[in-house]
């Protein structure tokens, strides 16, 4: 009977030790889940940032700074315009002693520097005159002129500086408020950020015969590639969708990430192919299709 006793209780404190690890290894990994789904809220709420890194690289991994040793040398070339010579003369007695200096060398340096910008004001004058049969009125034009408004509105702002204000926002993402402080900093040209706003929604104005012709061609092209990529739209999520041929892209800011925004872009009567990747979107719409050879080869490796 003891026997039995002890055998049960070595079974038990057995199972009590198989549990006890159980039980240890089930909460490693509830705290593994929970970092994990801690990181998922962070990266949701994050700005879009597709192509950042996840994961740390190892120091050892990292690439290190500079060309790799022995590479051809590179420096500036000596220009080949000199604008103003400045000749720096020497004292004939050195600054120590005050003995006669000799061996006097002559060497040549080169400053390329920007000068201090100004803006250029150009003072047009238009005139208008009336026609007495149709009763409308005609105006002189001139293509550097942005409108017609006199008076208080009569300050403009010129082609060029629209130009370096969009693409300071399109191609280098910089805000509003740091455009207008780098126009009226750096270029002396005083714009408010409202006024950035402004010039922006001018040169999108002046753009959209350009873009229409973009849209007409992309859905006549015979090929179309099609992706779409997480976005921010007035602090919420969308999608940025972009279509290309071999010529031309459009993007498509929408918050929506379904098929229907690709057939309100190509129309319900595209001809051409329309190349994706195997998200589920593009599996209702009636083109022809062909999907990306890299995606199908990582869903093959996958599976």
């Amino acid at each position: 009977m003891k026997i039995l006793s002890l055998c049960l209780l070595a079974r038990v404190f057995v199972e009590v030790g198989e549990l006890r690890e159980e039980n240890r290894q089930l909460r490693e990994r509830v705290s593994e889940l929970e970092d994990e789904v801690l990181e998922a809220r962070r990266a949701a709420k994050r700005q879009a940032a597709p192509f950042r890194r996840k994961e740390k690289i190892p120091k050892e991994n990292q690439k290190k700074a500079g060309r790799k040793a022995g590479h051809e040398p590179a420096f500036r070339e000596p220009p080949q315009q000199i604008d103003r010579t400045i000749e720096i003369g020497l004292d004939s007695y050195c600054p120590d002693c005050g003995a006669t200096l000799e061996d006097e060398r002559s060497h040549e340096h080169y400053v390329v520097d920007i000068l201090p910008i100004l803006p250029v004001t150009t003072k047009y004058i238009t005139k208008s005159a009336s026609c007495p049969c149709c009763n409308q009125r005609w105006n002189s034009s001139h293509p550097s002129l942005p409108s017609f408004a006199t008076g208080s509105a009569g300050v403009m702002i010129g082609p060029g500086a629209v130009a370096l204000a969009t693409q300071m926002r399109a191609e280098f993402g910089a805000p509003f408020r740091k455009i207008s402080s780098f126009l009226s900093t750096a270029l002396n040209l005083p714009v408010s950020a409202s006024g950035v706003l402004g010039l922006l929604k001018r040169a999108a104005k002046s753009l959209e015969t350009s873009c229409d012709s973009i849209v007409d061609e992309l859905r006549t092209s015979s090929k179309v590639c099609v992706d779409e990529t997480s976005w921010r739209l007035c602090n919420e999520g969308a999608w940025a969708w972009v279509f290309a041929s071999n010529k031309e892209t459009h993007y498509v800011i929408d918050k929506s990430r379904g098929h229907q925004v690709v057939k309100e872009f190509l129309g319900s009567d595209f001809d051409g192919f329309l190349q994706s990747d195997c998200f589920g979107a593009y599996l209702p719409l009636r083109y022809k299709k062909s999907k990306c050879l890299g995606h199908l080869i990582k869903s093959l490796v996958r599976h």
